[in-house]
């Protein structure tokens, strides 16, 4: 437990470093410059298929959910360790009582 434990501080160090990481803040904002001159491209042809505005939409999806991925894995992680820390703490205590 205590390895599954450091194991997932461990990850969480990573995208908090990457976050702060000036080579994300620079990658993220070129990510929603280029999403939001996509966006605008999306009514500029009026011929464009149903398929490929479809198309269009979901790599605009994609690459939003890009961009916040960091923010996501860091909620997740964070309550993947308070979850782990609970169990190893529960973990402690049924032995302590079945130890009396």
């Amino acid at each position: 437990m205590a390895s599954k434990i450091r194991e997932t501080k461990e990850k969480l160090a990573l995208i908090k470093r990457l976050k702060k990481d000036d080579a994300w803040k620079f990658l993220q904002e070129i990510m929603k410059e280029e999403i939001l001159t996509a966006a605008y491209n999306l009514s500029s042809d009026p011929k464009t298929s149903v398929d490929e505005l479809n198309w269009r939409r979901g790599a605009l999806w994609a690459s939003k959910k890009l961009i916040e991925m960091p923010s996501v894995l860091e909620v997740k992680l964070e309550n993947d360790l308070m979850m782990q820390t609970l169990e190893a703490e529960d973990k402690i205590n049924q032995d302590a009582t079945a130890s009396k």
